[in-house]
């Protein structure tokens, strides 16, 4: 396999050296391994849940993390699989820079990592017109979680799909926008 864009890694892993701890993040104080199969088959199962909340190639969709996790990964790769782009945001945003980003970006979805970005980015949530919802890596009460888009994935019956999707990014299309302290 000839790797041209950054999805295509996580598929080479695969193919010519599977490991068992190809992601590893600490969780409730304990080490968790994640193998190079279940991060492709997360990432897969990722893409086909945003094709299913109608997420189409280009629409911007937000990660913003407080801790390195596992999931986020998984996320940006199921993001990019969809020819959909990630835009990774810093914890440490003021409410004001998530409000202009977010528009800018005229972001789709966003994920956060916890219930302190998720109260950061509500208050700002009715002023992005794009904004359809915000997910959470963290279980929080009333908000949904991401392992909600994991589960629309859940039928691999339309991965050819993502396969589709994925022939026809080239390499030079973006893959993530990022935002510096600079351009905010």
């Amino acid at each position: 396999m000839e790797i041209k864009r950054l999805f295509d890694f996580p598929q080479n892993q695969l193919e010519n050296n599977p490991r068992e701890d190809a992601l590893v993040s600490k969780v409730n104080g304990t080490w968790v391994k994640t193998s190079t199969q279940e991060y492709v088959a997360k990432a897969n199962a990722f893409s086909r849940g945003l094709l299913q909340l109608g997420i189409k190639p280009q629409d911007k969709i937000a990660i913003v993390t407080s801790t390195n996790r596992t999931e986020w990964n998984i996320c940006d790769i199921g993001i990019q699989q969809v020819g959909a782009i990630s835009v990774p945001l810093y914890p440490t945003l003021s409410e004001d820079d998530f409000d202009y980003i977010l528009n800018n970006a005229e972001c789709k979805f966003i994920i956060v990592s916890d219930k302190g970005l998720y109260d950061t980015v509500a208050a700002v949530k009715d002023k992005v017109s794009t904004l359809v919802g915000i997910y959470s890596f963290d279980e929080i009460a009333g908000v949904p979680n991401y392992k909600e888009i994991l589960d629309l994935g859940e039928d691999n019956s339309t991965q050819h799909e993502v396969d589709s999707i994925k022939e026809m990014i080239k390499p030079s299309d973006m893959a993530t926008l990022i935002y510096t302290s600079g351009t905010t």
